[in-house]
Order: structure tokens, then sequence, then C-alpha cells
């Protein structure tokens, strides 16, 4: 049994794909196998009014898994 998950953060960024994002250059960090774990996950887990909680990238999948977008280079916005 689980009481809560958290989302910890992790080096590299969610795809863009999952958000409609721009495609990340050839270098960037991706993790898919975390990707799709997480993001299947989480609304499992408010279906069950299990407490969530989401550390830097954790909180991003949150938003994600929701609908929402991301900023990965937000220092690059203008």
């Amino acid at each position: 049994m689980l009481d809560g998950v958290v989302l910890t953060g992790g080096r590299a960024n969610i795809e863009p794909h999952h958000y409609g994002g721009q495609a990340f250059p050839d270098d960037e960090v991706i993790d898919p196998d975390r990707d799709k774990t997480v993001l299947d996950i989480i609304p499992d887990c408010v279906q069950r009014h299990m407490p969530i909680f989401g550390i830097c990238r954790g909180i991003q999948e949150i938003n994600v898994a929701y609908g929402g977008t991301i900023f990965y280079r937000v220092h690059q916005q203008g």
C-alpha cells in the first residue's frame, strides 16, 4: 500500500510532445520511460485521492498531466 507519491526532480525535461511544445534540440537529455510512467500514474493517484508531492520536475509533470505547458528553458523567454 502507498500513502502518497513523491515526484522528484531530475536531469531530463518532459518531452515537449506531451504538451504540444516545440521539439527539443538533439542534445537535450530525455527520459521517455519516466515521462510515460509518471504521466500515467498521476491521474490514477488523483482519482484515488492519494497525495502527490512534486519537486521541480515533479510539479512540471503534474502540470503537464492536466493539460498544462512549460517553458523548458525559461531563461530564454523574453
